[in-house]
């Protein structure tokens, strides 16, 4: 990813819309957390609505511009909505088209309608003294119940100045101040081949933190290197979780989550490229979440598809063991649901519970990321949580 200079973007934008966005995290995080509804019985989810934003047809003169003509405005891959300030954060993963960045939107969801419409930006800024913004690959945010918020990086194999994941924490107005520590066997060794830690560009896809604010989890998009072989079109891979207690300092937790294979394809897997991951988790409480599996299957030089799938998984009791897990909903289900003309899958990674209905219940969101790319969108899907 290109180095963006941040003090040359930063002179060129008012910093009023910056300041909205921190006052919005800084209240949101301090309030106090909502308590999950008792467990009654399976969830489910209904799909509501679908929002397609129009693309950008031009370049933007400014990379921090919070519009969705805005060329710059693209990436989303980690959400999380503020019930207390009724704003949706979104986190961006590539700087070759602006700095770190967190994006602020409003939400407008009912039963008969669903809008998202950029609001601000906030730039991120490492108060560290380390060269944080050659490392800004972010795939996943959450809110730090201390002020703030988490989010969690990627490493790359190929890009010499991002050879470690990390969880980074940041305040409500954009300052990086520290990390969270990692166990040893996360982290790649570094140089030569590896034989340990997350592989290239698939660390820390997953954050979220229970309703409770005491726990932080993280998960890997696939197995650690010493943990064995990816996805493949014959089994699923073994991905690890590390849960924090944030009442107290010390280790995280453990533990293991076994994905599904790679869905093959009804004209079977001759010549065909294709993996499947953890994208995003989203505790439900202390014990349960629900996890969003991503998996994608091309033919050679041709677009392939996406198959989405999201399911509840609950910690056992002993760490180190699997996740028992259950399949709320496989998204190839609602696709004639879809706005005419939008009726596919894209590439899905953030995921976050939305505004309450009149009726009291919860909502869904998720998001996709576009990549920047002229084959891939930026969507919003909208959903009634069944409990």
């Amino acid at each position: 990813m290109s180095r963006v200079s941040l003090g040359g973007v930063q002179g060129r934008r008012s910093w009023s819309s910056a300041l909205t966005l921190a006052l919005g995290l800084f209240a949101a995080c301090r309030s106090t957390p909502p308590q999950a509804p008792s467990h009654a019985g399976p969830l489910g989810l209904a799909f509501l609505h679908d929002f397609n934003p129009a693309r950008a047809t031009a370049p933007s003169a400014d990379p921090l511009a919070a519009s969705w003509s805005a060329a710059a405005l693209g990436g989303l891959s980690g959400l999380y909505y503020q019930e207390s300030s009724r704003t949706l954060y979104a986190v961006s993963d590539n700087c070759s088209h602006g700095p770190a960045r967190v994006y602020a939107l409003d939400l407008e969801l009912s039963a008969a309608s669903f809008h998202v419409e950029p609001r601000s930006v906030l730039p991120l800024r490492d108060t560290r003294g380390s060269k944080l913004f050659d490392l800004c690959d972010s795939e996943s945010l959450a809110p730090d119940p201390a002020g703030g918020f988490f989010i969690g990086t990627e490493n790359h194999d190929e890009k010499p100045d991002m050879p470690l994941p990390s969880i980074l924490r940041v305040t409500a107005d954009g300052a990086i101040t520290g990390v969270v520590p990692l166990p040893q066997e996360f982290l790649p060794e570094s140089p030569g081949a590896h034989t340990r830690g997350t592989r290239s560009n698939q660390a820390f896809e997953g954050l979220t933190v229970s309703p409770s604010g005491r726990w932080l989890t993280a998960i890997t998009e696939s197995a650690l290197q010493q943990d064995g072989p990816e996805a493949n079109f014959e089994q699923g891979t073994i991905v690890r979780l590390l849960r924090w207690d944030l009442a107290r300092q010390g280790p995280p937790q453990q533990f293991r989550y076994s994905t599904e294979p790679v869905p093959r394809p009804p004209t079977g897997s001759a010549g065909l490229e294709g993996g499947n991951g953890v994208s995003e988790i989203l505790s439900l409480d202390d014990q349960r979440m629900l996890v969003l599996e991503r998996a994608y299957v091309a033919p050679p030089h041709v677009h392939g598809t996406n198959t989405i799938r999201i399911y509840e998984a609950t910690l056992p009791s002993a760490p180190e063991t699997l996740l028992a897990k259950r399949l709320v909903l496989d998204l190839d289900d609602i696709l004639p649901q879809l706005e005419p003309g939008q009726q596919t899958l894209d590439n899905f990674e953030g995921m976050s519970f939305g505004p309450r209905l009149p009726s009291g219940e919860r909502t869904l969101l998720l998001v996709s990321d576009d990549n920047f790319s002229a084959y891939q969108r930026t969507v919003f899907l909208a959903f009634r949580v069944i409990e």
